[in-house]
């Protein structure tokens, strides 16, 4: 069996795997139904992508014309087809905005491609993206152009107001790929270009594929990322964006040229305000749609909603922060595993023992803190300035890192029974910034505590203090702690290796 059959195996038994874990493990609640199946269709679609390109290329094979009606009408679009000679020579694909021209030569196979954008008054022009995807067969990575094209052309409103509307998302994909292009350091490390610029890594729109970045990736998937270079990184690990825009009820102001300002001494980007550039007032804002959504405290969303002036937004809370977590790891096993005490516990194997990880909800009881007032699920997040995008990146890292080290303690692995030695972990976290890991130490009799600060960004900064001073133990300085919990972001994987060095 070849290498290629291989992989078609595999993406094959994922995809029916998938659909088994819906059937067995399907959750009773409505909006976790919805997010469960959501992910599932996520991950099925990106199997059939892949799936694509280990398949032989459809070169010079005649196109599928029922299929291409199919993918377009799917993607809300209208398929129209020209076979007045009893032969089909040409394909159209419109709605109000755009439109796309197949011509078909006497073989049936692919010729030209021409794309037209009805908002802006251009003429015509060769689309050979799209021609490339006809003619390999590639329908699947077709219909996510296709509707890309629809969310940036097909908008609500006069002809100027569209025109506007896409001048204004053409400036901000400007701003930033001037930052992406600051940030750029030579000979950087994938995780500095991902967690240390202050976009990640950032792709261009291409055709109907919106502007991506890759933001965050945890250290665990940063090991087994196979890809080599950075551009083939998005949108294939890590937590994704992409910039788009978003009609809204009220009129917001845009900018219609670009507003950022490159220091040449420094190598740093500024932005100019509003006022010094033409802007729009238009019914719509640019918008961060998140590959996935981000839970997080209310308070949370409610600074980011502060920051990019969208106050008049709703906030709807889902449940407590560490609920929502443990319910995203296992819902089968979330409503039968939370104890009178209301703690959430899974235990790991570890190769010293079992690790029971006993987590308790947002401030135990603490109304003042963050995340005890109820968490929301952060994915479309509106902005009218790239500036905003910076700092919302900033918050998401924070709040994703926070979230893997709460979800490092509900990660399944299979306990054996030979193991006789448990060790207890309790943690307990604000919901954002502030954890602490409450742990026997290995050689005193008294308690350790691990506090772990996390900044905006995403920086950890650990401090192992004891219960009771005592002179003959061993400790781990600040910066170990830090160290180690920055490279693994796992409180199993920290307890672990602060046993092994207090018991060294």
């Amino acid at each position: 069996m070849s290498v290629s059959e291989d992989a078609v195996r595999l993406l094959v038994e994922n995809m029916k795997e998938r659909l088994e874990r819906i059937q067995t493990q399907l959750p009773e609640d409505a909006e976790q139904q919805a997010g469960w199946l959501k992910s599932c269709q996520t991950t099925m679609n990106s199997c059939m992508t892949k799936l694509e390109e280990l398949l032989p290329s459809a070169d010079g094979q005649p196109l599928d014309v029922n299929r291409l009606m199919k993918v377009s009408r799917s993607c809300g679009l209208n398929f129209d087809q020209d076979n007045a000679s009893g032969t089909v020579t040409s394909c159209y694909i419109s709605c109000d905005s755009f439109y796309l021209e197949v011509e078909l030569t006497d073989k049936g196979t692919v010729g030209k491609v021409k794309m037209r954008c009805g908002a802006h008054g251009a003429e015509p022009r060769a689309s050979t993206l799209i021609q490339k995807l006809l003619e390999s067969g590639r329908y699947a990575l077709l219909c996510r152009h296709l509707r890309g094209l629809v969310a940036i052309y097909d908008l609500p409103g006069p002809k100027e107001d569209r025109a506007a509307m896409y001048k204004a998302l053409c400036t901000v994909e400007e701003d930033i790929e001037a930052i992406s292009q600051a940030a750029i350091v030579e000979k950087a490390t994938l995780p500095q270009s991902i967690m240390e610029t202050p976009l990640g890594i950032v792709r261009r729109r291409e055709c109907g594929i919106l502007t991506h970045m890759t933001f965050y990736a945890t250290p665990e998937e940063l090991m087994t990322q196979e890809t080599k270079t950075d551009t083939d990184v998005v949108g294939k690990m890590g937590v994704n964006g992409h910039i788009g825009i978003a009609t809204t009820l009220g009129n917001h102001s845009l900018p219609c040229k670009p507003l950022h300002r490159k220091d040449e001494a420094s190598s740093t980007v500024t932005f100019a305000p509003l006022s010094e550039v033409t802007t729009a007032n238009v019914p719509c804002t640019y918008i961060l749609h998140l590959s996935e959504s981000v839970a997080a405290p209310s308070a949370v969303a409610e600074s980011i909603l502060q920051l990019t002036d969208m106050k008049d937004s709703v906030l709807t809370p889902s449940g407590e922060l560490h609920s929502i977590l443990y319910h995203n790891v296992n819902p089968s096993l979330a409503s039968r595993n939370k104890s009178k005490a209301h703690l959430y516990r899974q235990d790991v194997a570890l190769p010293d023992g079992i690790l029971s990880c006993f987590v308790r909800p947002c401030g135990d009881g603490d109304e003042q803190v963050a995340g005890a007032k109820g968490a929301v699920k952060l994915q479309d997040i509106n902005f009218t300035h790239p500036e905003h995008l910076i700092k919302i990146v900033q918050i998401l890292r924070r709040q994703l890192v926070y979230n893997t080290l709460i979800l490092s303690c509900f990660a399944s692995s299979p306990v054996f029974s030979h193991f006789d030695c448990v060790h207890i972990v309790d943690i307990k976290g604000d919901g954002t910034s502030s954890l602490q890991v409450t742990m026997e130490h290995p050689v005193s009799k008294n308690l350790a505590c691990v506090t772990l600060d996390i900044a905006p960004g995403g920086a950890i900064t650990g401090k192992l203090e004891l219960a009771k001073e005592d002179d003959g133990v061993v400790r781990c300085s600040d910066d170990i702690v830090s160290k180690v919990a920055m490279s693994c972001c796992s409180v199993p994987v920290l307890v672990y290796s602060l046993r092994k060095r207090c018991s060294a």
